[in-house]
């Protein structure tokens, strides 16, 4: 504190010269000189991307669609002109010498002019982009951050993998999506495989896209990517009101925040309810520590958290319009417990208040219990206790390291945060020493009744383990090594909800110690042993489904190879669009022997980034994988039995699809079928199961697709609970193989649309925006479709065709708003964008545009 006031002394003491001196000059040392910007090096964000592949559209029918010319086109992006909204210095660095659209993070006050180049005294301290004046008809980034897909409902499947699940466990997932608050483009994708692609959905009720650092934004949507994620697999996901007092946060940069309007009311609730509505997520994650360690009201006080939750709750509820009247609100506070002292007064008081007017909704700080809340649920009776949560810190540091490490990630009893905990006597703790002490020896024991929820924080920890690991490389990650770090990160993560051993048994154990010298020989325990796996496959009681014309490539939006919808391959291809994600499989991984129903002791399930079906990834039976991430052959003994999909199915009006793939050690696939039989398998709530018959119909490079109608069955006596595959070895001598699955559909094509002769799908082509730096140009690309074909759609490719040379593979998008950067292009090269026909894939279009600067 005192360097501080010395520094602010000695400005104080020579400001009267500087005055002088300026009077008749710009600030040009104040402000950014966006002309004199550095070149961005995108190799820091994508290491190992070799740069556009070459490919072949020659028997291609390709329609002109007329030219493109691409408009503003200069060194550097005119922010006077063209506003993409607030931005921090690390943020317009990047954007002003790339164009690129960005990840949306608001300050509340916003930006001085002179943030973007302005230096003209009188205006450079001008504010603009005051989060009261968010409009995504002027921030030209606004629609790059809209999400793609509506919330798909989701449902628990009908039949529990083990006796501890609990439907009423709810889980909130704090997880970080992106690296950063700012700087940050997901939302037209990147050319690097590994990154944040969260994948275990199925234990996700409400996801929290964590972010927020008072430099960078304190108000912070989820990106589009990850709303697209989310909804395809049925979870909520929420975007960050991050009030952080201990890290920065002032009164000064809640001005506008704090605003209220004429009638008293806090102007920021209509920002958020009409940016949630126009991004299309969820509600917001309110994170309640304004203060720091400071007394409250010194930067906010808490009774204006009490105000504004209230209000926007009361719109919400109060709202006629369906894309806001679901929104709803997260909230945590610092230290925020639910508790009573013995003499019945709250012990947080202002948790007490937040939590009330909140419904309920709250999450409780490190280390609170069931046995805290307890009271204050049996106080307010109108709200669900599982609407409680509390917080499992799975990034946690003990002794200079990640606790949760490799070690013993997949250990954790979670029961603690849910249940009661109890002395072995069955009786509650008296003495905090000996509660302590007994925890980390592992001796709590419980009550049985689940009371609260779950919340995991830091729980992308998998992912920051597989970055350690690249780090301590002593290279430049190679695609390879990226490839390895993506299944590593997969194959820790699934840990954290099927425990240690990836897979859940009536037998799991866990420990709630936090001592690092505990044994944790045997010791198994994740989040699906007490929560319940969601799925989006169910119908109602007359047999209608959730979700019509169901497909999914499992895609985890991302990959080292491209495969398109025809089949074509785009090779040493790194690339991240979570725009593309598919809805996940349920288990991760449900794999038996048929005979007893007891997990496989030699097949393990992956992705598997080397054998895509489409777009990126497939997911695999085998015995592991190498150092090059890829999947290794097993020795199938005996039929097992492949839970794939959870279900939910009161009829049995369903066709059936799945494309599998066979290859042996040496990656050949001819002649297996001789040695393996695969069948679709049904299993029902009560547990049993069968396998249907089925038609097989050979697709191209050794893929096969196997079909039934479920109808066969007839009347079901118990709901159908999942589906699968059944795998067995016809000969004693069957060889080695890897099982790939890379497309499953459920009532798929009902809707399919007949060909149609040289369909155009894209009505017109524009480019709001160009950065031309040397001879590269970056692109903004923007389009329009025929809106009677827009439900035909699944996603787009795009290509950059030479007028004198190759046709290159440039990007892939669900999205009519794209961005491609650092293109080698001139005038009568063509851009070429391929519509992707969600039904048929002899009904997706190619049109050119010819390029004019």
């Amino acid at each position: 504190m005192k360097k501080i006031i010395l520094a602010f002394s000695t400005f104080v003491l020579f400001l009267p010269i500087f005055n002088i001196f300026l009077f008749a000059c710009s600030f040009n040392f104040l402000n950014i000189d966006l002309a004199n910007l550095s070149d961005y090096n995108w190799k820091k964000e994508e290491p190992n991307f070799p740069g556009y592949q070459s490919v072949s559209l020659r028997d291609k029918v390709i329609t002109n669609s007329g030219d493109l010319s691409y408009v503003n086109n200069q060194r550097y992006l005119d922010y006077k002109n063209f506003n993409t909204g607030f931005k921090n210095l690390d943020a317009i660095k990047k954007q002003a010498v790339t164009g690129v659209p960005m990840n949306s993070a608001f300050n509340p006050n916003g930006n001085y002019l002179k943030d973007f180049g302005e230096s003209q005294k009188s205006l450079m301290f001008q504010q603009v982009n005051s989060i009261l004046d968010w409009d995504p008809n002027i921030d030209h980034d606004a629609k790059y951050n809209q999400g793609d897909y509506s919330y798909i409902q989701s449902k628990k499947v009908a039949n529990k993998w083990v006796n501890s699940q609990d439907a009423n466990v709810q889980t909130q997932i704090l997880g970080l999506g992106v690296k950063a608050t700012s700087a940050m483009n997901s939302v037209v994708g990147s050319n690097r495989i590994f990154n944040l692609n969260f994948n275990n959905w199925q234990y996700s009720d409400r996801f929290v896209a964590w972010a927020g650092a008072e430099s960078e934004g304190i108000i912070v949507p989820p990106a589009a990517d990850e709303i697209n994620a989310a909804h395809v697999n049925g979870t909520k996901i929420y975007g960050q009101v991050f009030l952080d007092g201990y890290h920065g946060l002032t009164k000064a940069m809640l001005r506008d925040f704090l605003k209220r309007d004429d009638s008293g009311n806090f102007q920021i609730v209509d920002v958020l309810i009409n940016m949630s509505k126009y991004m299309g997520f969820d509600g917001w994650f309110w994170n309640n520590e304004p203060n720091g360690s400071w007394q409250n009201g010194l930067i906010m006080d808490n009774q204006m958290s009490v105000e504004i939750i209230n209000q926007f709750n009361k719109k919400v509820q109060e709202s006629t319009d369906s894309e806001i009247k679901h929104l709803e609100l997260l909230l945590y506070k610092d230290h925020g417990i639910l508790g009573y002292y013995e003499n019945g007064q709250p012990i947080d008081t202002w948790a007490n208040k937040l939590a009330e007017v909140n419904h309920g909704q709250f999450l409780q700080d490190f280390y609170s219990y069931p046995n805290d809340s307890n009271k204050w649920s049996q106080n307010h009776q109108q709200f669900n206790s599982f609407d409680i949560y509390n917080m499992y810190n799975l990034g946690g540091w003990v002794n200079g390291e990640i606790f949760y490490n490799e070690k013993r990630i997949g250990t954790r009893d979670i029961r603690e945060l849910t249940q009661r905990h109890l002395d072995q006597n069955g009786r509650e703790y008296q003495n905090l020493g000996k509660e302590l002490t007994d925890r980390d020896n592992n001796k709590w024991t419980f009550d049985g009744r689940n009371q609260n929820s779950l919340s995991i924080f830091q729980a992308t920890t998998a992912f920051d383990l597989a970055g350690i690991y690249l780090d301590r490389l002593g290279h430049q990650p190679t695609i390879s090594d990226d490839v390895f770090a993506t299944m590593y990160a997969n194959y820790y993560d699934d840990m954290i909800y099927t425990g240690q051993h990836r897979y859940l048994t009536n037998q799991d154990k866990g420990t709630t110690s936090w001592d690092s010298d505990f044994s944790i020989k045997d010791l198994s325990y994740g989040v699906g042993n007490l929560v319940q796996e969601n799925t989006i496959l169910f119908d109602d009681a007359s047999g209608v489904d959730n979700v019509s014309n169901f497909k999914t490539n499992f895609s985890t939006g991302q990959g080292q190879i491209f495969v398109s919808d025809d089949g074509s391959v785009v090779k040493n291809y790194p690339w991240n669009n979570r725009r593309l994600f598919d809805t996940q499989p349920t288990y991760k991984w449900n794999i038996e022997t048929a005979s007893n129903k007891m997990p496989s002791s030699d097949v393990f399930g992956f992705y598997d980034y080397y054998q895509p079906y489409r777009k990126g990834n497939s997911i695999a039976l085998g015995s592991g994988f190498d150092d090059k991430g890829k999947v290794l052959p097993f020795g199938l003994k005996e039929k097992i039995n492949w839970n794939i999909m959870g279900t939910n199915y009161n009829k049995a009006n369903k066709k059936v699809n799945f494309k599998y793939k066979m290859t042996d050690e040496k990656d050949n696939w001819e002649n297996l079928s001789d040695s393996i039989g695969v069948k679709i398998l049904v299993t029902f709530a009560d547990g049993s199961t069968k396998e249907i018959g089925v038609e097989e119909v050979p697709d191209v490079n050794g893929w096969v697709t196997i079909s039934s109608d479920l109808s066969t069955i007839g009347e079901l006596s118990n709901k159908i609970a999942k589906l699968g595959l059944s795998i067995n070895p016809l000969k004693a001598d069957a060889p080695k193989i890897k099982f790939n699955v890379g497309e499953m559909t459920v009532n798929f094509n009902e809707n399919k649309q007949d060909q149609l002769e040289n369909q155009t799908y894209i009505t017109d082509l524009t480019s709001e925006n160009a950065v031309t730096r040397g001879n590269k140009t970056s692109l903004r690309l923007n389009w329009n479709v025929d809106s009677s074909l827009h439900e035909q759609i699944a996603y787009y490719e795009i290509y950059i065709q030479k007028a004198f040379g190759d046709t290159l593979f440039v990007g892939q998008t669900v999205n009519n708003n794209y961005y491609l950067k650092n293109l080698l292009i001139s005038n009568n090269d063509k851009i070429i964008i391929k519509t992707i026909n969600k039904y048929n894939s002899e009904n997706s279009s190619f049109q050119s545009w010819n390029l004019k600067n």
